[in-house]
């Protein structure tokens, strides 16, 4: 699209000038032109992939919301341009699953639009909290959450997206008894 500006003598009074704007389209532009330029000649393989998957994939890969809050994560900066904070919800692993059993870490930048993801098992979980089951009760479980908070990291991802990790080296004692 463009303008077309030009400045042309006035018919109607001779001592004026007048300005005519038109607004050009390209017609050869646009998803209808480019959808009608498909090649439909090439041959679509007969066998198809059909039947089930490899691997199951839940259609909702994530539970029940435990929680969720701005904060900022050690690595941020290099990652995105601007502010270091990211929304970050953590949820069970299931509906209805107790968190003990795994947790979703989930971090979005409402400024790029990335979100990336970070599964945690029932193994991992106990080795962060230095093996003590009472953190990941029900009970301790939102503030267990929120210390570990302080071990999440994101890192730009070799293709091109984010990484996020729980590293124990950030406040080992963290769990301590």
């Amino acid at each position: 699209r463009r303008l077309n500006v030009k400045v042309v003598d006035d018919p109607e009074n001779a001592e004026r000038k007048k300005l005519t704007v038109v607004l050009s389209a390209d017609k050869a532009t646009g998803w209808v032109s480019a959808y009608k330029s498909l090649d439909t000649d090439v041959p679509v393989d007969k066998e198809r992939p059909t039947g089930v998957p490899l691997k199951f994939i839940p259609a909702n890969t994530r539970g029940d919301l435990i929680l969720r809050k701005g904060i900022k994560l050690k690595g941020a900066r290099q990652v995105q341009r601007g502010a270091a904070e990211v929304l970050v919800s953590v949820f069970t692993r299931a509906a209805g699953e107790p968190g003990g059993h795994g947790l979703i870490f989930e971090a979005y930048n409402a400024d790029t639009s990335y979100t990336t993801t970070l599964h945690v098992g029932a193994s991992e979980l106990l080795r962060q909290v230095k093996g003590r089951e009472e953190l990941l009760s029900e009970m301790q479980l939102k503030d267990t959450i929120e210390a570990m908070l302080y071990r999440l990291v994101i890192k730009p991802s070799a293709v091109g997206g984010l990484d996020l990790s729980l590293d124990i080296h950030l406040m080992p004692n963290l769990f301590d008894a």
